[in-house]
């Protein structure tokens, strides 16, 4: 796919950052400001199709050609691999339409903080106990916003992820092959690379890491690829699509090295031109953490919006953080397709671990943990085993580089590779997350860069691992057809057959609780008169809120900390929700008894881990 398309997309991208941020500034956050907004969009759009196609005149472009790279020789095997691309393509798109997004971070802050700016018009610091609704960098949800502020549904989210699915295989391809990696390797790596778990699994659901990896990806491929003339602009290309990543999680602050990098090997073609990119600095600063990180400093005075450290993810040993987080990065890259005993298995894993040392990082590295599960899941899954396993033999099989280091060390992919290295230990020594295999996506094409340049696998070798590359790759169906979230297999038929066998019961509550996921709340809303327009919800910070806005539009949430219960400051609500130890302490005010009659209870699973919790609905006297 022509890089056309990832200019088109990076466009978007920035579009929908200016617009969300200037239409919170000017009060006009609504379906009228996008309205207007989509017409510089479309007149930007035009611009970019009319400057491609005089480009494609003076450089004999066809799209066509990229077609050759589905098919370098049509009885190669490994021809294979772009048919299984298509096919998994086929089956996320397949799973994002026939299911709501039932990602937990998406439906308990993701979501709701954009229902939350849109009731009220524009953005503000939300009061609310789920911090993340306000500190999170906002650059999935503002592409977010647009599509329901049109169409008034979360169906259509999975598309953001969907279509930079698409795009990746290009992408990997240029940017390696302008790193300078030998064109054959490019080829195969095009294909493999986006087949890896994390990348599969995200793209037809609503996760915001797998998609940035096509920021990444650009910010250096268009500072490579541009020149002093026709393609100068790419560096402009590249600059938004730096910003873009840091705008869409803080965790992806690191990578801003490898572009750093890129930008220093090209300062003779931008340093003398300089001028032409001053201009596009207040665009990229919009677009990127810098104004989520100014807003998180104002309303709790640190750039990251946890000074506390409520999270436990800012780690103060970094010592702690290389060594829990290199545990956890090959652990959970270890996950196979289909592990019959996760939990023997993750008890098995965390039993190796030396009792002192196991001591020493739970005190130092508080999220730590060992959690495989039955299959691949999105919200854990990084590179995953089968993509492991095909770089081992690319290196085992492969010959290394004849060059000598001092020719290796000029090279762009030596440099690049270095700097996502870099940038891999920075993000490992600081970041305390039990989810690192997954926030990690957006870096591993950089760290692939140093083995697939020291190895190359010459064409004979690579032919004849085709058919156990396509076998390999192929086992991320595995997670895509029984994916709890989106299953394209009858799993719950299935179960219910066997519903008498107890070792079954784990799988059938996480099935379960995904498919009720969306709705989870309806059971006790049905209590809830039709006319209640606010409903407040004691909630612990990490609660579904989203599901509790729908049917959109009928009401609005105010959550307040159940941990910090004070009658004086609680705010005026039409109805409240509060589980059982909460309910029965709210009780004990005479003035909350005297305001506030129970209405009635229902069993709410949110999470399998959890279960089902008692949620007391109390409506007034």
């Amino acid at each position: 796919m022509p890089l056309f398309f990832v200019k088109g997309w990076i466009l978007v991208s920035t579009w929908a950052s200016l617009v969300g941020w200037s239409l919170s500034l000017s009060g006009h956050f609504n379906q009228a400001g996008y309205a207007w907004s989509l017409i510089f969009l479309v007149f930007a759009l035009a611009l970019l199709v009319g400057k491609t196609k005089s480009l494609r005149s003076k450089t004999s472009f066809h799209p066509l050609r990229y077609l050759k790279r589905f098919r370098e020789n049509p009885s190669n095997p490994s021809s294979w691999l772009p048919l299984l691309f298509v096919f998994v393509a086929f089956l996320t798109l397949a799973g994002g339409i026939l299911y709501s997004p039932s990602n937990y971070d998406s439906l308990s802050y993701r979501l709701p903080r954009i229902l939350h700016w849109l009731d009220a018009g524009h953005w503000h610091w939300i009061n609310t106990p789920n911090t993340r609704q306000n500190y999170s960098a906002p650059g999935f949800e503002w592409l977010m916003a647009p599509l329901f502020v049109f169409f008034k549904t979360d169906r259509l989210f999975f598309l953001i992820n969907w279509m930079s699915f698409l795009v990746l295989p290009s992408l990997v391809f240029r940017t390696f092959r302008l790193a300078g990696l030998p064109a054959i390797t490019c080829w195969w790596w095009m294909w493999l690379f986006p087949l890896g778990y994390g990348y599969a699994l995200q793209a037809g659901g609503v996760g915001n890491d797998a998609f940035a990896a096509i920021y990444a990806l650009a910010s250096v491929c268009f500072v490579l690829s541009a020149d002093p003339k026709e393609r100068f602009s790419d560096f402009v290309w590249a600059i938004l699509a730096a910003a873009l990543l840091t705008g869409t999680k803080g965790s992806n602050l690191p990578l801003a090295l490898p572009w750093l990098i890129a930008m220093f090997l090209r300062y003779q073609v931008w340093v003398p031109r300089m001028p032409k990119l001053i201009p596009w600095v207040a665009i990229t600063l919009m677009i990127s953490f810098i104004p989520t990180a100014t807003l998180n400093h104002k309303y709790t005075g640190s750039w990251s919006g946890d000074p506390s450290n409520h999270g436990k993810m800012n780690l103060s040993n970094p010592a702690a953080g290389l060594l829990g987080n290199t545990l956890m990065l090959g652990y959970y890259n270890l996950q196979p397709p289909l592990l019959l005993s996760p939990a023997k298995t993750n008890s098995f894993a965390t039993f190796l671990l030396p009792s002192e040392v196991k001591s020493w990082l739970l005190v130092r590295f508080p999220r730590f943990e060992f959690k495989m599960g039955e299959i691949p899941m999105e919200e854990s899954a990084g590179l995953g085993l089968p993509l492991l396993v095909c770089l081992a033999l690319w290196i085992c099989r492969g010959r290394q580089s004849p060059a000598s280091f001092s020719v290796v060390q000029t090279q762009a992919w030596f440099l690049l590779g270095i700097a996502g290295f870099i940038s891999l230990l920075f993000f490992m020594a600081k970041m305390g997350s039990e989810s690192t295999a997954r926030l990690l996506l957006p870096y591993y094409p950089f760290v692939l860069l140093l083995p697939l340049g020291f190895w190359s696998l010459p064409s004979a070798q690579a032919r004849k691992l085709a058919p156990l590359f396509t076998l390999l790759c192929s086992t991320s169906l595995v997670g895509l057809v029984l994916s709890p979230a989106r299953p394209l297999f009858p799993v719950q038929k299935l179960l219910t057959l066997m519903s008498d066998a107890p070792r079954f019961s784990r799988v059938r509550d996480v099935y379960q609780t995904y498919k009720e996921r969306d709705n989870c709340w309806d059971p006790i809303l049905t209590i809830l008169p039709p006319d209640n327009k606010t409903l407040g919800f004691f909630s612990n910070g990490d609660d579904l809120e989203a599901p509790l806005w729908k049917p959109f539009g009928l009401r609005r949430i105010l959550s307040t900390d159940e941990k910090n219960i004070t009658m004086s400051d609680l705010p005026s609500a039409g109805a409240w929700l509060a589980r059982r130890p909460i309910a029965e302490f709210l009780q004990s005010y005479p003035e909350w008894q005297l305001r506030w009659r129970e209405a009635g209870t229902q069993s709410i699973t949110q999470k399998a881990s959890v279960g089902g919790e008692e949620w007391a609905l109390f409506l007034p006297r």
